[in-house]
């Protein structure tokens, strides 16, 4: 199911059919009345609806030329194509003409339709209709004519169709093994080791929808890939991509090298010509670099740059666990007291959060009803709050006045473990050493721009052996 503002903001309007990609109308010199919507970065090409000069003109004369029955059932599709591809809330170049249209009668009757996202895609329709009565056309141009007349007349539409639609199609030389220039970049690839590879840009970087040449390129070198381009991206992709991902920061960059370590991914390639704009590659490609403790080779193929990432540290091996009951927690927190109980209700989709960005003074601190020897604080954290992971995180044992630390660091190792095992409720699990203590302190040390601190469910594991009688 879709969200009906997305149905409503992806339909097309009236001027997206005279609407024609830049590149188009710069190399004809055309500007027609046009308004592009959907206008989206993913959806922009949804927006661009005009069929082309030539199949318009065919079309005409095919309607005029054809049997009556054949020209009113092709010309009857292209229309119920177009009324349909202007969504539930039709627009004319930006204002509501009906606040609903066929679509949303259609929408009401076969509720199924609220998977289709982007109702302007039923322009396909549009263009079925019309290209049969433009092969209509064509045959009425050619009917009755010798065979060098029809040789000229087809010679002429073929070229003044490959003139209309050549500014619309980037070049981009293509083999066998994917793009010619990356060939040495896979056959490297294709040698090495086992382990997933991240190919950047991904995700809302990706403008340019290289991900596809991405994916093609698995076929070449054989690894799992963490790119990928369905209807229904995953949310680490976009994570991967958004303005919170640790990789867009070059103070982060090294965390974001964790979280992919983690996550069991080796090879991390980034192609700095396939970003969009291409200076969105400087930050990426700067603090990958910079953050040589977490790779271990890098290869430069062209402008292509490849890392093979060091392995992870190994999880510590912990002795057999018990879940502490939450009734013998006492929770106080820096913000918002009246949500902990969140963090135990066993529902991902409530959270504990900040309400405001991290700014490096943000605590809960968790009292036992007695000491206890916490060896694990579990996370668990829902997709919608991956970007509200802890900067920094501190652990400490608290003993009346004496604090003992406990962790210091970053999660993201464990947040990339959390991942593999469930890329829907990723647990985040830290391991703590031996201790006694009456409380925990976890708090959050570092800040972020508008990212708040968020936990939506937690859970603390005592050593069995060591936890004593109640």
């Amino acid at each position: 199911m879709r969200p009906a503002d997305d149905i409503v903001r992806f339909g097309a309007d009236v001027g997206s059919y005279l609407t024609m990609p830049p590149a188009v109308a710069e190399h004809m010199h055309v500007e027609l009345p046009h308004f592009p919507k959907p206008s989206g970065s993913e959806e922009r090409h949804d927006g661009m609806l005009f069929p082309g000069f030539a199949m318009v003109v065919l079309a005409a004369i095919g309607i005029v030329s054809s049997r009556r029955d054949m020209a009113a059932l092709y010309l009857s599709i292209a229309s119920i194509g177009f009324v349909l591809s202007l969504g539930p809330e039709p627009t004319v170049w930006g204002h509501t003409f009906a606040t609903a249209g066929p679509y949303a009668w259609l929408l009401a009757a076969a509720p199924i339709l609220d998977s289709l996202r982007v109702p302007a895609r039923l322009a396909i329709l549009v263009y079925l209709g019309l290209s049969v009565l433009a092969s209509f056309g064509a045959a009425a141009l050619l009917t009755g004519r010798s065979v060098r007349a029809r040789s000229i007349v087809c010679g002429l539409l073929v070229a003044f169709a490959l003139f209309e639609g050549y500014g619309a199609v980037p070049m981009v030389e293509i083999g066998r093994r994917g793009r010619t220039r990356d060939n040495g970049l896979y056959a490297w690839l294709a040698r090495q080791p086992a382990g997933a590879v991240l190919e950047l840009p991904i995700a809302r970087l990706d403008n340019d929808y290289r991900g596809f040449i991405y994916q093609y390129n698995t076929l070449v070198h054989g690894h799992p890939l963490v790119n990928g381009w369905t209807g229904y991206s995953t949310d680490l992709q976009q994570w991967l991509g958004d303005a919170a991902s640790p990789l867009r920061s070059s103070a982060l960059a090294g965390d974001g090298l964790d979280l992919l370590r983690g996550l069991g991914v080796g090879y991390v390639i980034v192609h700095p010509d396939d970003f969009d704009p291409p200076e969105n590659a400087r930050p990426v490609l700067q603090g990958i670099l910079d953050a040589r403790s977490k790779w271990t080779d890098l290869r430069q193929f062209g402008s292509v740059y490849a890392f093979t990432l060091a392995s992870s540290a190994p999880i510590e091996p912990v002795p057999p666990l018990d879940a502490i009951d939450p009734a013998a927690i006492h929770v106080s927190a820096s913000h918002a007291n009246e949500d902990i109980a969140n963090l135990f209700d066993g529902n991902p989709r409530t959270r504990w959060t900040t309400g405001e960005p991290q700014e490096g003074r943000e605590w809960l601190e968790l009292a036992f009803d007695r000491e206890r020897d916490v060896r694990r604080v579990r996370f668990v954290v829902h997709p919608s709050d991956f970007r509200d992971y802890p900067r920094g995180l501190e652990i400490d044992a608290v003993d009346g006045a004496v604090r003992t630390p406990l962790f210091r660091g970053s999660v993201m190792t464990a947040f990339g473990r959390g991942l593999a095992i469930d890329p829907m409720r990723p647990p985040v699990d830290i391991v703590l050493p031996p201790h006694h203590a009456r409380a925990l302190r976890i708090a959050q040390t570092l800040s972020s721009s508008g990212w708040w601190w968020s936990i939506d469910e937690l859970s603390l594991y005592t050593d069995r052996a060591r936890s004593g009688p109640p």
